[in-house]
């Protein structure tokens, strides 16, 4: 499921980089840009982790990101250029209902990756999330 996703993230970013993507674990895939330059890949799905919620909602963004942040030092133990996380999100009524284009351009999060988007497998559509 995860190369799945990766490789849909792929055609749906036109930013994504030229490289070699190979799967691993912990991170998910390593892009190999060149033979020093490496980008470490994680794969999530986004969660209802607090069910009074959105799915879309900044806690569970927020909730997400911190199980993720907590498994990024041994990410960092290959010794990557970059890290970036891909949130896949399968949802079609949240994204629907509410302006997630809105919403994050206001909110911020706290993570170690270096970039972290949402990706809606449903309808291709990619948003990177504002971070410290």
């Amino acid at each position: 499921m995860e190369f799945f996703i990766v490789n849909l993230f792929q055609e749906h970013y036109p930013d994504f980089p030229k490289g070699l993507l190979k799967p691993s674990e912990s991170p998910d895939f390593i892009l190999g840009i060149t033979p020093r330059q490496k980008i470490g890949i994680e794969i999530t799905s986004l969660h209802p982790y607090f069910s009074d919620t959105d799915l879309l909602s900044y806690e569970n963004i927020t909730a997400c990101l911190k199980a993720k942040n907590e498994k990024l030092s041994l990410y960092r133990k290959k010794k990557l250029d970059e890290y970036w996380l891909i949130i896949s999100v399968n949802d079609l009524h949240s994204w629907n209902r509410i302006n997630v284009n809105n919403k994050l351009i206001v909110w911020n999060f706290k993570t170690g990756f270096n970039r972290v988007f949402l990706f809606n497998t449903i309808y291709g559509k990619v948003l990177e999330l504002n971070h410290e």
